[in-house]
């Protein structure tokens, strides 16, 4: 095992100096040949996942608070599930990157005071709203300007719990906190683009990924052990949190409509990596608790119907979970973006543990505020290279 430890997460690499391809929003709608239909999909939990439901919030005197799963009630009884919005947002992430997209969220400033920094994104700003680049084509616009919003191609229901069950008790989960992208050695991680003559400068953006993890009770006892005074686990820094164990499965919709056979390839590889089968090792993180091991799924499509209108002529398509992923692949394996994404989305036991994923702690800024310390990139975490450690 490789000495030192690994950020939670890491950055994928983006050229915001290029300008993702974009159409005219009026050359999107009347596609020819265009097909709608529905991917029904399963989500299989490589780790336990923690959806907290913010009106079952319970709070303790010392402040520490408590979450069940998200449910709702369904003939009497909780239906746990996942949120359409939450999977939505892992998919469309992988969909921008993989894509070269704008960056549709994207938050200009960080820091407070003297340590206030501005980041740019160059020709990669969110779209206007009459021109489109891939990922706004297909997942919608919400545009600043009037008039210019531009309607999802796509819609992904809720996924409901269909194997296995939620914990009957919560977990204790570490301290999260936030990361700090004003402590721009560790989290930008890029040279300037240009210095501005009152001194803001503006760094290279990148796209955020947290490494998968399955070592999340290694650092909740190491925490806990760490205590003094005996003091409770249960602190106002933390919270507790019903989950879903490790192979749990739920199923959900996304339907598509009216887009091209190209843009339901893009789709599809955002979902399950063009790795259609449970046992592929090309996973998303999803939900609470990411960066100490929460939140690793896999997502398969189990069958995509597809419905073709084409001169007053209606006919549907099965396409079984084997012939999803059969024609060839939209986004070729020798893709530097790709490569950088198959390595942190990796989810493989033996890799896993020799990350020694955690946050670096107050003790470690400290000790080394003053070097010019930078999170190794993700080719350097994959061949070895480690944060070092204060021992």
């Amino acid at each position: 095992m490789a000495k030192g430890f690994t950020n939670p997460y890491n950055f994928v690499d983006v050229d915001v100096l290029k300008a993702p391809e974009k159409k005219n929003k009026k050359d999107t709608v009347g596609i020819n040949n265009a097909v709608s239909g529905v991917l029904h999909c399963k989500i299989i939990a490589k780790t336990s996942i923690a959806i907290p439901d913010a009106e079952t919030e319970k709070k303790e005197s010392n402040g520490h608070k408590s979450y069940d799963f998200m449910s709702i009630s369904k003939n009497g009884k909780k239906a746990f599930f996942i949120p359409g919005s939450s999977i939505r947002g892992v998919i469309r992430s992988v969909f921008e990157t993989a894509t070269d997209s704008c960056f549709s969220i994207f938050n200009e400033t960080s820091g407070k005071g003297k340590k206030r920094i501005k980041y740019s994104v160059g020709e990669k700003a969110c779209c206007d709203g009459i021109d489109l680049c891939e990922a706004c084509s297909l997942f919608g616009i919400i545009s600043k300007k009037d008039n210019n919003a531009i309607g999802s191609k796509i819609r992904i229901s809720d996924a409901f719990l269909t194997k296995g069950n939620v914990d009957d008790f919560k977990t204790t989960v570490v301290p999260l906190g936030t990361p700090n992208s004003s402590y721009k050695k560790l989290y930008v991680m890029k040279e300037e683009i240009e210095e501005k003559k009152d001194n803001n400068h503006y760094y290279k953006a990148r796209r955020k990924y947290y490494w998968h993890s399955d070592n999340n009770k290694q650092i909740y006892n190491n925490w806990k052990n760490g205590l003094k005074n005996n003091k409770s686990v249960k602190q106002k820094v933390n919270a507790s949190l019903q989950l879903a164990p490790k192979n749990t499965e739920f199923t959900f919709n996304i339907f598509y409509d009216n887009i091209s056979e190209e843009q339901l390839k893009q789709l599809i590889w955002a979902v399950n990596f063009w790795e259609n089968n449970e046992n592929s090792n090309l996973c998303h993180k999803i939900g609470h608790g990411k960066p100490v091991g929460l939140g690793s799924v896999k997502i398969i499509v189990l069958e995509n119907v597809k419905r073709v209108f084409s001169s007053n002529e209606y006919k549907e398509y099965v396409i079984t979970s084997e012939k999803v992923c059969d024609s060839s692949t939209p986004f070729s394996k020798n893709n530097k973006v790709v490569k950088q994404l198959f390595k942190i989305c990796k989810f493989d036991t033996s890799f896993n543990q020799s990350l020694n994923v955690r946050y670096p702690g107050v003790k470690w800024f400290k000790n080394y505020k003053k070097d010019d310390m930078k999170t190794p990139d993700i080719n350097d975490v994959a061949n070895g290279q480690r944060l070092p450690s204060l021992d």
